[in-house]
C-alpha cells in the first residue's frame, strides 16, 4: 500500500561489509517507494577505508537517510509526511535503534546520533530487523563497492 494514514512509505534496506573486522569496508543502502517489491529509488554504496562491520553498518544506515532526506528535499516532500520502514540484517543496530541496547562501543556513538538526528525528521519510523537472506540486494552492493565493481 502507497499511503498509510496520509503517509508516503518508503522502505530503506541498508548492510554494512567489513574483511577482517576491523578491515576494508563498504556500505550500500536501497531504497524503495510504496513497497519493497518496487523498482529501486536509490541505490547507493561507498567505500568506507578501514572500519569494524558494525561502523559499516551505521554507515549504511546514514547513507541511505542521506539519500532519502536528499531526494525529498528535492522533490519538496516534508519528513515529517514519510512512514519509513528500516530494514537491516544487522540485529545490535536495530535493538540500539528502538533503545533496547545502549551503544557503548565508542567509535559508534557518533554514528548512532547521527541517524537518530536524521530519523527524528521522520515521524513514522519501523526499524526492523531481517534476516540476511531478506536484505540481499543491499549486501551485494556492499560487496561489489568493497570489490571495486560498483
Amino acid at each position: 500500500m502507497s499511503e498509510n494514514r496520509g503517509f508516503v512509505e518508503f522502505y530503506l534496506f541498508c548492510d554494512g561489509a567489513s574483511r577482517g573486522n576491523p578491515g576494508p569496508a563498504a556500505c550500500a543502502a536501497i531504497i524503495y517507494k510504496n513497497s519493497p517489491d518496487s523498482d529501486a529509488l536509490l541505490r547507493l554504496g561507498k567505500v568506507l577505508g578501514t572500519a569494524t562491520n558494525n561502523v559499516a553498518e551505521y554507515q549504511g544506515l546514514i547513507l541511505g537517510l542521506e539519500g532519502l532526506l536528499d531526494h525529498l528535499a528535492k522533490d519538496g516532500v516534508a519528513p515529517a509526511s514519510v512512514s519509513l520502514h528500516i530494514r537491516m540484517d544487522s540485529e545490535l543496530i536495530i535493538r540500539q535503534l528502538t533503545g533496547q541496547y545502549k551503544v557503548k562501543h565508542e567509535a559508534m556513538k557518533p554514528l548512532f546520533a547521527r541517524a537518530k538526528g536524521m530519523l527524528s525528521q521522520f515521524t513514522a519510523v519501523r526499524p526492523e530487523h531481517v534476516r540476511r537472506e531478506f536484505n540481499k540486494e543491499a549486501d551485494q552492493l556492499a560487496n561489489r563497492h568493497l570489490d571495486g565493481l560498483a
